[in-house]
């Protein structure tokens, strides 16, 4: 079902993905995707942060069983810590309970949602080329890729949490396509933006700030792309402007309502936390740069045969090792440009993933103004 918006030149598509049987082929997709998880065992993730993970989810089962899982204190976090600051608590804390309910163990647990956070980051992407008017098919190339790349995040770093908060970037998208409505009906798709705004928030911090400034860009470029290549009369800037704003605003109110229960004791206690050690000095020593000859050494050693990143100290210097895997949406992305005569539809993505690879490539790029920012 689609219908017309003439107020702001732009079409908008009710994307229906149960109504499309081609999504499907997304479900058994990320199944083989993982199909070395389907043993008995978990299997390790290169720096071993899930064996703390399934151990914390375990002692988190155990408090449930007996009744101090949600007590302010919590005693055997370190040296103890209060339950409001530990980091994701409600999402290890709801795996706890679910664990307990249904009698699966916290790892069968991490391989089923590790699975369920593939799928809907797929479907996702899948549901945001539809709504951007993309035939299913090329929505279901759109929607693999995204599951396949990069696999760094989606089933070895910090595979639990990344995962979740990788798969609610499309959704945040698709939320926003759907806000574009004059008012008053933009209001009740904004309010859906926050929600997912909030899943993302509450699932991964750190990288919603690093989405922030990416999601702005998308705003902007996607409504000035909109506005410049309608056709005349072209509605007015500041009525597109106001739209904007509105849509802004009540996302910015559910998001901020529904994380401060997250947010709030933390920013209340930053003093007592090792946060405020690492907010300090760290900023100012880590933004060091890489040698572009050393980035390009890595990427011919990449490609070669029986290379191994744990065994390369210079690749463990990078915490987000899956800088590589951004060349190859970057040639798709620069493939698809040269339909030049659709710059309306490809300026959006094409401005975020500029922006993406000046974050990616940080410090090395003198006086790089993205990354400054956060």
């Amino acid at each position: 079902m689609d219908s017309y918006s003439s107020d702001y030149g732009t079409e908008y598509s009710m994307a229906k993905p149960s109504r499309e049987l081609l999504w499907l082929w997304l479900i058994p997709l990320t199944a083989l995707l993982m199909y070395r998880w389907w043993g008995p065992a978990l299997p390790l993730s290169p720096r071993g942060e899930n064996v703390p993970q399934i151990s914390y989810t375990w002692m988190l089962r155990h408090l449930w069983a007996s009744g101090d899982a949600l007590r302010g204190w919590n005693p055997l976090l370190l040296a103890g810590e209060p339950t409001a600051t530990a980091r994701i608590y409600h999402l290890h804390l709801g795996l706890a309970g679910i664990s307990l309910l249904t009698g699966l163990s916290p790892e069968w647990l991490f391989k089923l949602s590790q699975w369920l956070s593939s799928f809907l980051g797929a479907l996702g992407m899948y549901a945001y080329l539809r709504q951007r008017k993309r035939p299913p098919q090329a929505s279901l190339v759109g929607g693999a890729i995204f599951a396949l790349f990069p696999p760094r995040i989606a089933l070895t770093v910090e595979s639990l949490y990344v995962s979740i908060l990788w798969s609610g970037l499309p959704w945040a998208l698709w939320a926003y396509e759907r806000t574009r409505l004059r008012p008053p009906l933009c209001i009740r798709p904004a309010v859906i933006w926050g929600l997912f705004l909030c899943w993302i928030a509450l699932t991964g911090p750190q990288w919603f700030l690093l989405f922030l400034p990416i999601l702005v860009a998308y705003i902007v470029l996607r409504e000035l792309g909109d506005w410049w290549g309608s056709k005349p009369p072209r509605p007015g800037l500041w009525t597109t402007l106001k739209r904007v704003l509105l849509t802004c605003a009540i996302g910015a109110l559910v998001l901020t309502g529904l994380c401060l229960f997250y947010y709030l004791p933390t920013i209340l206690e930053i003093k007592l936390l090792w946060a405020v050690r690492y907010n300090q000095p760290f900023p100012g020593v880590s933004r060091w740069s890489v040698p572009w000859k050393l980035l390009g050494y890595l990427l011919k050693q990449r490609w070669l045969p029986g290379f191994s990143p744990l065994g390369w100290e210079a690749v463990r210097l990078f915490p987000d090792i899956s800088w590589y895997l951004g060349i190859i949406p970057s040639i798709l992305v620069l493939l698809g440009l040269l339909r030049f005569h659709r710059w309306k539809q490809d300026l959006p993505l094409s401005g975020t993933l500029l922006i993406t690879l000046l974050l990616l490539a940080g410090a090395s790029i003198p006086h790089n103004p993205i990354y400054a920012l956060v």
